[in-house]
């Protein structure tokens, strides 16, 4: 575990995180709302919310091509 332990706030979009997780070679990072942990954010969830939003535009845009 690191001394210094960088967090993130429960609105801090995913690509933040993404950049913060890679520039800093962690592969968890808090999650705290005010003085309280509300959490701990995978590398793995980054990546399937990435994943995830990829697909979702696909579709959309397969939808609007077809249409």
């Amino acid at each position: 575990m690191t001394p210094d332990v960088m967090t993130v706030n429960p609105q801090t979009p995913t690509h933040t995180c993404m950049a913060l997780m890679s520039q800093r070679k962690f592969r968890h990072l808090p999650v705290v709302d005010g003085d309280r942990v509300v959490g701990m954010i995978s590398i793995q969830d980054l990546m399937d919310d990435i994943i995830s939003d990829h697909e979702q535009t696909i579709e959309q845009l397969t939808h609007y091509i077809q249409s």
